[in-house]
């Protein structure tokens, strides 16, 4: 009489005695096609991973990490709450003066008491086809993840007066680090003969913003939290090596505040 293959597995539940039965009785060639099927899931998967991984280990070695802060310098926000960084900086200063730039022909709704922009760079199709999360499809980020893609700028004008609500991230920067800070920024435009950038008409998402010609190409290497999070590394604020993801950036911040000699308190904005 021939043994049933289960009565081999001792210490295990009924269930998966049951289970591993039912897997011997499977044809060969079904088994073979079900083993490289998960093979082929774990090769997919592996690169993933592996950027996951990069990622994480990358964006815990924090840069300028001795940096204190400044008790008076130029106030500069960034809110990272979600899946994207945008900075908050101030609309006219001694380094640089964004009137010139971001005029009220610009905008459907232009805030004439705003006193702060916002600016946000990434991937020129998330930006105009993707009003809300559930806008996103695994094409738009699969190609944007995997292939390098045209981007804009995205700019909004805000009161002072407004930061009140939602908790961001509020920093002092010297003269030098916001100059460099704005270097940055500046090179995230594609820029006209005559130094100022090309806005794109008719693209708004709420009547109050407004969409200018990004520079560089958005990938997975390169992501708009990157392209903050280098922002700020320029400037010698405490950040990760490299930081895809926006709570990198968060992360990041509140481990500065936590650790400088002048922790400053977070404001809030009213983005309602």
């Amino acid at each position: 009489m021939q043994r049933d293959p289960a009565d081999h597995y001792s210490g295990v539940s009924p269930a998966t005695k049951g289970l591993r039965k039912a897997w011997t009785r499977l044809p060969v060639r079904f088994r073979t096609w079900l083993f490289r099927l998960a093979a082929a899931g774990f090769l997919a998967a592996s690169p993933f991973a592996a950027y996951l991984l990069t990622a994480v280990f990358l964006g815990s070695i924090l840069v300028h990490s001795d940096r204190r802060e400044i008790a008076a310098g130029i106030p500069v926000y960034v809110d990272a709450r979600s899946f994207h960084t945008d900075l908050f900086l101030p609309r006219s200063t001694t380094t640089m003066d964004f009137r010139p730039w971001f005029r009220a022909e610009h905008f459907m709704r232009f805030n004439r008491y705003g006193d702060y922009v916002s600016l946000g760079w990434g991937d020129r199709t998330f930006f105009t086809e993707v009003m809300y999360w559930f806008d996103m499809t695994p094409g738009i980020a699969l190609r944007s993840s995997l292939l390098p893609t045209p981007t804009l700028m995205h700019v909004s004008i805000w009161p002072s007066r407004g930061l009140d609500r939602e908790p961001i991230h509020r920093l002092r920067l010297s003269e030098d680090e916001y100059r460099r800070l704005w270097e940055h920024v500046r090179s995230g435009f594609q820029l006209r003969h005559d130094g100022l950038p090309m806005h794109v008409p008719h693209l708004t998402h709420r009547g109050w913003d407004a969409f200018f010609e990004g520079a560089g190409s958005y990938t997975g290497i390169n992501t708009c939290n990157q392209w903050a999070g280098e922002a700020l590394r320029r400037a010698g604020v405490p950040m990760g090596l490299w930081t895809p993801f926006a709570f990198q950036v968060r992360e990041a911040l509140d481990w500065g505040r936590a650790n400088s000699g002048k922790a400053e308190s977070e404001l809030f904005i009213d983005k309602r």
